[in-house]
């Protein structure tokens, strides 16, 4: 009995943790999300291909010095014995050596391949892409071929989200919960801050949206740990009741009425994290639809003023990446 006492005791322990600090920092995050939610323009996909690939490249260097200190300081144990040079007899050595080498070389291969990819296959969402948009526009005419890829990329952003904890483009439309209030914020109107958008938006969701939305997405995180910790207590209860050393009843009738409250107040601030968090799920969902629209309008505008052009026969000129000293790394 005592054993069992402390087994439950210790999962209503943990339960409640985890309870208490997911519900915090769902909370936290989203409040801070809807506050700081903006209409903002992304970098060009030129931007990103070589910001990543310049962070490739260095992440590669560390792991080449590193597996080079670590041959150094195994090749000096392996080779100094009482102050003479010694061969070893044992394979083991220099096959954990070449396992290293082999597998910078396989990192390095697969790190370079994702750092070449071209540039259009940099645009991941909305933002990117309008600015790689509006960079073109202000470049002049571009060929039709590109003007096509544009426009896969942007029918493909239409069937993806990029929303943290979003599936599908339409997951909220499916599930019921959208809210129309956070489609009027985006374009951007007046000077009104993201806090009273983010007042409008909770004041158009339902309380059963938002159970709707915690059942859907946050089971793992929210549901589970309460439900083990309502078990949990229950079982504690239950526990104190039959104990041998005979429990007070209105001892086991103030323990449950005090874990029952604990566990009310815990279901209502979870409720309040999960509105926080659906109010950010929405307004950023309605951003990326106003995006992927302005985007269409920008490729209108390319296709307007674009002009069918041949293919050039010469490779463009070589971009300077990276320059160490002498060398140069150059990206054709």
């Amino acid at each position: 009995m005592i054993l069992a006492r402390v087994i439950v005791a210790a999962t209503l322990v943990l339960a409640e943790l985890w309870s208490v600090l997911a519900i915090f920092a769902v909370g936290f995050d989203s409040r801070r999300g809807n506050r700081r939610l903006r209409w903002i323009t992304g970098d060009d996909a030129e931007t990103v291909r070589d910001r990543h690939s310049l962070m490739a490249q260095l992440s590669m260097m560390g792991i080449v010095n590193t597996v080079a200190g670590a041959a150094a300081g195994l090749g000096a144990s392996m080779y100094a014995a009482n102050n003479h040079l010694q061969f070893t007899q044992s394979v083991v050595p220099i096959f954990m050596i070449g396992m290293a080498v082999l597998a910078v070389q396989a990192s390095g291969l697969v790190v370079g391949h994702w750092a070449s990819r071209p540039r259009l296959a940099w645009i991941t969402n909305p933002f990117v892409l309008e600015a790689t948009l509006r960079q073109s526009l202000r470049e002049g005419p571009v060929p039709d071929h590109t003007i096509d890829e544009y426009e896969q990329i942007l029918e493909k952003l239409r069937s993806e989200t990029s929303v943290l904890f979003l599936k599908k483009a339409d997951t909220l439309e499916t599930l019921g919960i959208a809210s129309s209030a956070a489609a009027r914020e985006w374009p951007p109107s007046g000077n009104r801050p993201p806090e009273e958008w983010a007042k409008l938006v909770r004041a158009d969701l339902s309380p059963r949206a938002v159970w709707r939305w915690i059942w859907a997405r946050r089971k793992l995180a929210l549901v589970c740990p309460l439900s083990l910790g309502v078990l949990a207590s229950a079982a504690l209860v239950g526990l104190r009741a039959i104990a041998a050393d005979g429990a007070s009843p209105v001892a086991v009738i103030a323990v449950a009425v005090v874990l029952c409250g604990w566990h009310v107040l815990l279901g209502l601030l979870m409720h309040r994290a999960a509105t926080e968090e659906l109010v950010l799920a929405n307004r950023t969902r309605a951003r990326e639809k106003h995006k992927i629209d302005a985007c269409a309008a920008l490729i209108c505008e390319l296709k307007a003023g674009s002009k069918p052009r041949p293919k050039a026969t010469e490779p463009p000129p070589a971009r300077t990446i990276l320059s160490v000293g002498r060398w140069h790394l150059l990206r054709r």
